[in-house]
């Protein structure tokens, strides 16, 4: 590799920071159409902001990206390069900018759930199976508390939602309850006992 002096180098890197997306997005419609008109309808502006944003970025590079008359507009050889770059950029920085949006929708479906472990016994677990086949990119995560602790923490914002048994509904501002379940209680008892004749 030859030597560079470092000013030129820092130069290069100074001049490639100056190098939008929505500049070489310019770029890609422009060759894709070999037509300003048409490429600044499609991008949705005016020509001279295109001419100008074109002009910048072969500034920048310090090359000729576009051969110009008054009829037609082609791409030099370094034009058609830069074009197969910039078509793999944009499309590898769509996919990434896709998976972080994915990132942070699957960060907000987190549920931290309040439970009483007992809750645990009844349909809870079949209704978190039934929910996952729902919301397949839903998470949760249970945490023992009892009934006091979770209303702090639905008020704390730590908890999302609390399960519990026998509640007794109170007038706590800004937390709904909702009865999500019934079950049946059965009771052992020695035939002869007393409150066997109830």
């Amino acid at each position: 590799m030859p030597n560079i002096p470092i000013a030129q180098l820092a130069s290069n890197v100074h001049s490639n920071g100056r190098i939008s997306l929505r500049m070489l997005r310019y770029f890609q419609v422009l060759a894709d159409e070999l037509h300003f008109g048409r490429a600044a309808a499609q991008l949705n502006i005016s020509q001279p902001p295109l001419s100008t944003q074109i002009k910048e970025l072969e500034d920048i590079l310090e090359i000729k990206l576009l051969e110009r008359n008054s009829r037609k507009v082609a791409l030099t050889h370094a034009g058609r390069v830069l074009k197969t770059e910039v078509d793999r950029i944009l499309s590898a920085t769509e996919t990434s900018l896709n998976y972080v949006r994915q990132i942070g929708r699957n960060e907000n479906q987190h549920l931290n759930i309040g439970i009483i472990g007992t809750a645990l016994w009844g349909a809870l677990l079949p209704a978190l199976k039934a929910f996952r086949v729902d919301y397949p990119h839903a998470t949760w995560t249970l945490h023992e508390l009892p009934q006091q602790r979770q209303i702090e923490q639905i008020m704390q914002h730590t908890i999302d939602i609390g399960i519990n048994r026998n509640v007794a509904i109170q007038s706590t501002p800004n937390i709904s309850y909702q009865h999500i379940s019934r079950e049946s209680v059965m009771v052992a008892l020695l035939e002869h006992d007393p409150l066997c004749q109830f």
